[in-house]
This record gives structure tokens, C-alpha cells and sequence, in this order.
């Protein structure tokens, strides 16, 4: 389990470098505000964001979107084939409320250890602060590979089912 979830892919196809831009510009909407988010459907598209010239910056169209994985992409030609170098990372809005979380959990916990030094509290009430600060990192891993799987295995689709 990371601490941080973070991945770099790579995916090739035998597309042609203008082709894979052409699909991928045909997926993508531009970013859907809260206004217009009920004129979509979620089957219609599946990816939000921007794409320009070999850079795209895109995420899965949900209505949660905490731990939805940003894809940071390149796309390369080489002799026969496109390569397409994906980055998928946590959003940093949601990166900045897990580590302040986390280090409140970590100041409870410390407290804790000092309560149970100087004022002979319960060392039991420390499990607390652990099972708080695990439970906040496996929440974020799991829905994270959960949401990347889901990205990747789209991702992979559409470039598969326009040949």
C-alpha cells in the first residue's frame, strides 16, 4: 500500500499517432460543471478534461469524484506503432484533505502517547488513532486502484473498438 497512490502506464497500439488523437478527442468533453452535469450521460462518454496537440489531462465522468485518478498523458509515434504514456495520479484537492487528516490523526495519537506518560491514561485509547489513520489509507488506495482500473480498462477500449 502507498502512501500516496501514483502510476505510470504505458499502452501501444498500431494506430497511427493522428488516429489515437482523433479517438481520444471524440471521448473527451470538456470539463462538465455542476450546471450541465445532469445533460450527460455516463454511458455516452466516460472522460472529462482537455487534450491538446500530444498532451491530454483527463478523468472518468463520476459523480463522487474523491479518489478518481487524474490521467496525465503523452502520446509518442514510433515506426509502427503510437505509445501512450499515461500518469495517473490522485487530485490534489483530495491530497491536500487526506495529509491534513492524517496529520491530525497523527497529533491525536501523539497526544495520546503523552497522556499515557505523564497522566497514566488507558494506553488501549491509542488504537483509536491507529485504526482512524489506517482506515483512511485504505480507503484512499482501494478506491484509487478501483477508479484506475476502471480508466485503464476504458482507456484501453476505445482505443481497441475504433480499428
Amino acid at each position: 500500500m502507498k502512501l500516496i497512490p501514483k502510476e505510470r502506464i504505458e499502452l501501444n497500439t498500431k494506430l497511427s499517432k493522428g488516429e489515437v488523437y482523433q479517438i481520444l478527442h471524440k471521448n473527451i468533453v470538456s470539463k462538465i460543471t455542476f450546471i450541465n452535469k445532469f445533460k450527460f450521460n455516463l454511458d455516452d462518454t466516460c472522460f472529462e478534461g482537455t487534450i491538446k496537440d500530444d498532451r491530454f489531462k483527463i478523468e472518468r465522468v463520476v459523480y463522487r469524484k474523491s479518489f478518481v485518478p487524474i490521467l496525465i498523458g503523452q502520446i509518442e509515434s514510433n515506426d509502427n506503432e503510437t505509445k501512450i504514456i499515461v500518469e495517473l495520479k490522485i487530485r490534489n484537492s483530495t491530497l491536500i484533505f487526506v495529509i491534513i487528516s492524517l496529520t491530525l490523526v497523527l497529533f491525536a495519537f501523539i497526544m495520546g502517547i503523552v497522556g499515557v506518560i505523564k497522566q497514566n491514561v488507558n494506553p488501549f485509547l491509542l488504537i483509536f488513532p491507529v485504526i482512524l489513520f489506517s482506515f483512511i489509507l485504505i480507503l484512499m488506495n482501494t478506491t484509487f486502484a478501483g477508479e484506475r482500473e476502471r480508466a485503464i480498462d476504458y482507456l484501453r477500449k476505445i482505443l481497441r473498438s475504433s480499428k
